[in-house]
């Protein structure tokens, strides 16, 4: 609840820096009261410097607490050299003196621990002690007159060669850069006199051109100074009580213009936002607390902060409209009954009027463009509801001009229908659980078929996506739901703790942030967010500072910018803060932690990134695939995403195609390491399935066998290689073959084929017994070899039938001559010789197996010319001897037949 604001027709245009203590104030004046000569430092310098320092404490500005600030500032050595301020870009800057000041040396002192130095310059000013404090975000330029001084006016010799335009609005000198955008700033100088009475003191610019148009000077022409230097002139009027002290502050544009509560804040359709009113709360009872009238604007590109002329009166508790046209149409807040209208270029007061000068109302754009105008609080409640036209700028009734039910601190939303539903708030009895919905086509208000689940004044409502509203907060911690469709209401997730004044904005995401508010009275800066998917709040970081009584909005960047407030000690907040529920590419561990509420791999996404193997980039947000690896989101455990971003099995896990696994390759029945195509490797090998490894024995699936598999001299796998078949040696046996009493045996060739390797007669001249292998006994002729017959005592053995007697052989009656070889004892003829032993007689063997006849000797006396070849050359005379002799098989001595003796027969 905002107290009604006192009458002012001149409210301070800042915020704490225009405190003042008046008892402290004066007492820190009188005690620097001495007689000095230019540049001579009083013998009570060490008590006036205390009191300057009291002086400078009791003002309540807003000191700097370090030296590490966002902009440079450097203070002189001596008070006739100038201070030297540059904002954080380094765009702008400036140097400024006083015309005048003495070089004195300053003496330095801490006002507030911990802080930066207060310098103070003794007798810097004719009758004057000069202050540089360091603030927060600038530096305060107070100047302490003990008495009256000669002239009611001080000037500036200011420098500009660092500034590309000048702007005075709202007695607020702007230094701007290359774009417009406002980096420096001389704030309204005032004065306190000895009475702790406020006084305003007026800017004025000689020298140099000044932009003085109250537009907003982002991105238009700019104003050159036309100078290097400039004089800026702080005048004053008459009636100040001295002792007095003189607050011009030069502060960066990044900060805001004042401290307040209960103001409005409207997002322009340019994105920049209008701030208007409020209340301000000094540090004590007696230091100009009260309305504002002044009106600023902030634009998110740059960050910076621009006058936007005063209101024609000062409004706290009141309500804003954004019109179609663009304009801003504020109503009440104590100040007027008539209706101000922000043009782009200052305010424009309307000739209509309400009947009242409510505060806590609410204002509602309707579709047709016309304002619906509800409720308040004019010492009661009020059930008034108009609409307000500004094509027309009139007022006439809504609904009959009343509500079904007097209501303050409600909230007015705007359905998707265009009808608007107006719940709970303040009424005569306390906080209301009804709510309404007003019909603009109808002009009628309707109360809903149920009332709200908990009674809410000084509540929150947000417009979701869908359509529906939710209630959230309002002395109590419980959350609702409204239904269009059905006009009904219903329960949902409850935030932490029971508050009210607090905000409600809708992400980019579509869920709400619910941000600071009152709990029990004392400000808080909790900040949760409702989900409509989970129906249900979760809590996130909190605001830099507890405040309650505040405005936010969500930027174009989808950060949420908060203005303004009460602490908890009561003051009004003059420090704006963005808060950000996680920018794309930043941190986090759940949706709500994120701007666009989608998080995935830990980083907040730009934008949706649903699907398996999807993540996002950190530091951009950027929703790309997730490939061979793991997506914890979404695949992972017996899946994994493969090369092309798509959810796969892992290897070893069982499939049916390729396309089923992550790798690409199904084989035995297995996803798999790779394509595993060779003779003696598999997938399916106990304990390594999905590992293609070489494999011991026969080779897996459909695979070729290794040569002549399955035999004795067939290989297997030896697992030692993709195509590793071991095969049987070469002295294996791997069959026989008998024919006609010859016995062929076959060995491994050590290549998985069994070959022939030797022929011989059947052991004992046998026959064959079958088709591989021979006879071991007789007992008839047919089982002995051809040229033999079973004889013997028991007939058991296999003896020759033919006679062989050199070259002769008888078979029987048959008598066949073999020359020119020998016979054989199984009556075969030889066909080649290796020796004169295999030939018949008289026959030698020559050098190419031939049995032919040996060369006529040759004598000549003793010596003996032995036989030459066809070739004329001469025989070994070995051979010719062996020759002569008759030496050979069969005819060394007598031979067997002439003794009567049958080769191969024994005697009977």
């Amino acid at each position: 609840m905002v107290e009604r604001p006192r009458a002012s027709t001149r409210p301070p245009a800042r915020a704490s820096r225009r405190l003042a203590v008046a008892v402290v104030a004066a007492v820190a004046i009188a005690g620097c009261v001495a007689e000095r000569s230019p540049g001579e430092v009083s013998p009570r310098s060490a008590r006036a410097v205390d009191a300057r320092v009291a002086g400078v404490r009791a003002l309540g500005l807003p000191l700097a607490t370090t030296t590490a600030t966002a902009f440079d500032l450097a203070l002189p050595a001596t008070a006739a050299e100038p201070v030297r301020l540059t904002d954080a870009t380094g765009a702008v800057s400036v140097a400024f003196t006083i015309r005048g000041a003495r070089g004195v040396a300053p003496v330095r002192a801490v006002a507030r621990a911990p802080a930066a130095e207060v310098r103070v310059y003794p007798g810097a000013i004719a009758g004057a002690d000069l202050v540089h404090a360091p603030l927060e975000d600038g530096v305060e330029d107070l100047v302490f007159f003990d008495a009256p001084p000669a002239s009611s006016e001080l000037t500036y010799e200011l420098g500009v060669g660092g500034v590309a335009g000048l702007r005075l609005v709202g007695g607020n000198l702007e230094m701007l850069d290359a774009l417009g955008a406002p980096r420096l700033r001389l704030a309204e100088p005032f004065l306190i006199d000895r009475d702790g009475r406020r006084h305003a003191a007026r800017l004025r610019v000689d020298g140099c051109a000044i932009d003085r148009d109250e537009a907003p000077p982002w991105g238009r022409p700019i104003t050159a100074p036309g100078a290097v230097v400039c004089r800026v002139v702080v005048a004053w009027g008459e009636g100040v009580a001295f002792p007095a002290v003189l607050d011009p502050a030069w502060t960066v544009s990044s900060a805001a213009f004042a401290a307040r509560y209960a103001h409005t804040m409207t997002t322009l359709p340019s994105g920049q936002l209008l701030v208007t009113g409020g209340y301000y709360d000094a540090e004590c009872s007696t230091c100009g607390a009260g309305p504002l009238a002044s009106a600023d604007l902030f634009d998110p590109a740059t960050r910076t902060w621009a006058a936007a002329g005063g209101l024609p009166v000062s409004r706290v508790g009141h309500a804003a409209a954004l019109l179609p046209s663009g304009l801003v149409a504020l109503f009440g807040g104590g100040g007027s009954s008539r209706p101000e209208v922000f043009t782009g270029s200052g305010f424009r007061r309307s000739e209509a009027s309400m009947a009242a000068q409510p505060v806590d109302l609410t204002a509602t754009t309707l579709p047709s463009g016309k304002v619906l105008v509800a409720g308040g609080r004019d010492g009661a409640p009020l059930a008034t509801a108009l609409l307000f036209d500004d094509l027309a700028d009139t007022f006439s009734a809504a609904g009959g001009g009343a509500m079904t039910v007097a209501r303050a601190r409600h909230t007015a939303t705007r359905l998707p229908s265009g009808r608007v539903l107006v719940a709970g708030g303040s009424g005569a009895g306390g906080a209301l659980a009804s709510a309404e919905v007003y019909d603009p086509v109808a002009d009628t208000f309707t109360a809903t078929p149920a009332p709200m689940s908990h009674a809410r004044s000084g509540h929150v409502a947000a417009l979701l996506a869908d359509g529906r509203v939710l209630l959230a907060g309002g002395e109590t911690a419980s959350a609702e739901i409204y239904d269009p469709a059905t006009g009904a209401f219903t329960v949902v997730g409850s935030m932490a703790s029971a508050r009210a004044a607090a905000t409600a904005v809708v992400l980019e995401s579509g869920r709400v942030m619910v941000a600071g508010g009152s709990v029990d009275g004392t400000a808080v800066g909790a900040v949760e967010i409702y989900d409509p998917v989970r129906r249900a709040f979760a809590p996130q970081p909190s605001l830099a500072l507890a405040r309650h009584s505040h405005t936010a909005a969500r930027l174009a960047t989808g950060e949420v910018f908060v203005v303004g407030g009460r602490l908890p000690s009561g003051r009004s907040v003059r420090n704006p803060e963005i808060w950000s529920p996680g920018a794309s590419g930043s941190a986090c561990s759940v949706a709500d932690d994120c701007r666009s509420g989608a998080c995935q791999g830990g980083a907040c996404c730009a934008g949706p990134c649903d699907g398996a193997c999807k993540t996002c980039v950190a530091g951009t947000g950027a929703c790309v695939a997730v490939v061979s690896t793991d997506d914890p989101d979404s695949c992972t455990g017996a899946d994994t995403c493969d090369a092309a971003g798509a959810c796969k099995k892992k290897n070893g896990q069982a499939c049916g195609a390729a396309a089923q696994c992550a790798s690409g390759h199904c084989v035995d029945g297995w996803c798999c390491d790779r394509a595993c195509g060779g003779q003696c490797e598999a997938c399916d090998v106990a304990g390594h399935a999905g590992r293609c490894i070489p494999v011991v024995g026969e080779s897996h699936g459909a695979r070729p066998r290794c040569a002549g598999g399955g035999t004795t001299c067939g290989g297997s796998c030896n697992g030692s290689g993709v195509t590793a078949c071991a095969f049987p040696s070469a002295v294996t046996t791997c069959g026989t073959a008998c024919a006609t009493g010859k016995l062929s045996v076959s060995t491994c060739d050590g290549r998985g084929a069994c070959v022939p390797d030797r022929s011989q007669a059947c052991p004992g001249n046998f026959a064959c017994s079958d088709e591989a292998s021979c006879r071991t006994d007789c007992t008839t002729d047919r089982e002995c070899a051809s040229g033999y017959r079973c004889e013997g005592v028991e007939l058991s053995a296999c003896a020759p039938i033919a006679l062989c007697d050199g070259s002769v052989v008888t078979k029987g009656t048959e008598v066949v001559d073999c020359a020119p070889y020998a016979c054989e004892q199984s009556g075969a003829c030889r066909t080649t010789c290796a020796s004169v032993a295999d030939c018949a007689e008289a026959k030698v063997c020559s050098r190419d197996g031939l049995c032919v006849d040996a060369p006529p000797p040759t004598a000549s006396g003793c010596a003996v010319r032995g036989p030459r070849d066809d070739a004329g050359r001469a025989f070994p005379a070995v051979l010719l001897v062996l020759a002569v002799l008759g030496v050979g098989r069969g005819r060394l001595g007598v031979g067997r037949a002439r003794l009567g003796v049958a080769p191969g027969r024994r005697r009977p």
